[in-house]
């Protein structure tokens, strides 16, 4: 569980870097890999939210080094309703972009 925190930095950061080189061949795929990606990170947001035992909090050192060098990532209770929120509001967003945007290219 504790190893699903660095993939909500990681799967948009690699959705953002894929997404323009393949919309320069096909702009239905780029929708598909922004609504997977939304949709990834929402449905572990749930998991995490359900999952975890609410009296934990967890700690993820980013490279395993210590706190005043590296990274801490860390999960309590606000946090997770904060990640819930804000991954429920960009799936429903992303996908309801794609129905508004014109397909053909200017």
């Amino acid at each position: 569980m504790i190893n699903l925190l660095p993939t909500f930095i990681a799967v948009p950061l690699g959705a953002a870097f894929i997404m323009p080189l393949i919309g320069r061949f096909n702009r239905r795929l780029t929708d598909l890999v922004g609504n997977l990606s939304t949709l990834y990170l929402l449905a572990t947001s749930f998991a995490m939210y359900f999952l975890r035992p609410s009296s934990n909090i967890l700690i993820y050192k980013v490279g395993n080094w210590p706190p005043p060098v590296g990274i801490i990532m860390a999960l309590d209770g606000l946090n997770q309703f904060l990640l819930l929120t804000v991954n429920l509001i960009a799936f429903i967003s992303v996908s309801y972009t794609h129905l508004t945007l014109p397909t053909k290219r200017i």
